[in-house]
């Protein structure tokens, strides 16, 4: 009997050990995920109560920082500080917001789709389908979605600044844009350089609608906000914002570094199709998901999109996706005081989405702090 009951003895000892293993195991899981949300915490709440700038505290307004890991279990979704200084309505994850040049995302990916159907060609010059364009007989498709087509940059001509100035309200339709980069000779011959410009993506929006015979508006919704279920995703060609829905206020600041809001005051119809649509965080999480993981495109096309060239600091660029460090592929935005990030990186599995309502920092600089925390 003695022998019998060692024998029993034996298997609950080792069942207790898996168990104590286990429970440490899980434990120690929770440890680091704990370790993760204390440090963006950290981290997010100096942006809105602690921040300065040149000497002078200017903490932002507001933010949202999303972080989607699902292999390591781990989500960190919060909102913080103000959507509206006046009366200080609290930022809630929901918000929505002027994504500004995230936009050009849904711009390529639009024009790249109309690749795959054989309604136009990559390496078509833009003269086949547009004419009186500087270069137009020299510049590809490709170029023009990958900043090397060497146009000027639409928003550094001088009539489309005096209009913007002396009247923000004022409608840009997208052929007084078209007509602002015909009145300027090149910067560079195309494919010499890869220089960011709005002007390539203007182009591109115009494009979208000659060949669909659709509004950049009717196109948005019929090829990626209703296949996709985007509820919340709406193309801005004015200075309002969606009339029944949440959203944050956006701030410039002054010369003094004192906050103004700035929501409605600019009309959007002058960043057109490379920088006029308003979503929310968590529908940008779906976007920027979708985008990388080749559901809009064929897979040579994604292949195509993925072809990054230097552009800016620890930054490369390809047919409308940003390449940043450490693989992870999205786009930066930036505008009206609205700023916003989004790259997902495909070999980890992780998302990362920001969004500030205020001036400083840019939330790309964000962005790598937070890549530090989970690299930990």
């Amino acid at each position: 009997m003695k022998n019998k009951n060692k024998i029993l003895i034996y298997p609950l000892i080792v069942m207790g050990f898996v168990i104590m293993l286990t429970n440490s195991c899980t434990k120690t899981d929770e440890q680091a995920i704990d370790k993760y949300t204390v440090q963006i915490d950290k981290l997010a709440d100096s942006l809105v109560t602690k921040l300065t700038y040149n000497g002078k505290a200017v903490p932002l307004p507001g933010l949202i920082i999303g972080i989607w890991a699902p292999d390591r279990n781990y989500t960190y979704l919060k909102a913080k500080g103000y959507a509206n200084l006046a009366t200080k309505r609290p930022m809630q994850v929901s918000d929505l917001y002027r994504i500004a040049s995230v936009t050009k995302t849904f711009t390529s990916v639009m024009l790249l789709q109309l690749v795959d159907e054989g309604k136009i060609g990559l390496d078509d010059t833009i003269d086949k389908y547009l004419s009186g364009i500087p270069n137009g007989g020299l510049i590809t498709i490709r170029q023009l979605l990958a900043m090397q087509s060497g146009l000027f940059e639409v928003n550094n001509d001088s009539i489309i600044e005096h209009e913007f100035d002396s009247d923000p309200n004022h409608y840009f339709s997208p052929q007084e844009l078209l007509a602002a980069i015909k009145r300027h000779p090149p910067v560079f011959q195309p494919g010499e350089s890869t220089v960011y410009c709005n002007s390539n993506f203007i182009i591109a929006g115009i494009l979208i609608e000659k060949l669909t015979g659709q509004t950049y508006r009717e196109a948005l919704h019929a090829r990626i906000s209703q296949p996709l279920g985007m509820a919340n995703i709406s193309f801005s060609e004015s200075q309002w914002m969606p009339s029944g829905k949440s959203y944050s206020s956006g701030y410039m600041a002054d010369s003094n570094k004192d906050y103004f809001e700035a929501t409605e005051k600019f009309n959007m119809s002058v960043a057109y199709s490379a920088g006029a649509i308003i979503s929310n965080i968590e529908e940008l999480k779906k976007w920027v998901f979708n985008l990388t993981s080749g559901t809009l495109v064929s897979t040579s096309m994604l292949n195509q999109m993925e072809i990054f060239h230097p552009i800016f600091p620890d930054t490369e660029y390809g047919l409308g996706l940003m390449r940043f460090r450490n693989n992870y592929i999205g786009h930066g935005g930036d505008g009206m005081g609205y700023h916003n990030f989004l790259a997902r990186n495909p070999n980890n599995n992780i998302t990362i989405a920001i969004f500030f309502n205020g001036e400083y920092p840019y939330p790309q600089y964000i962005f790598y702090d937070l890549i530090k925390i989970l690299e930990q």
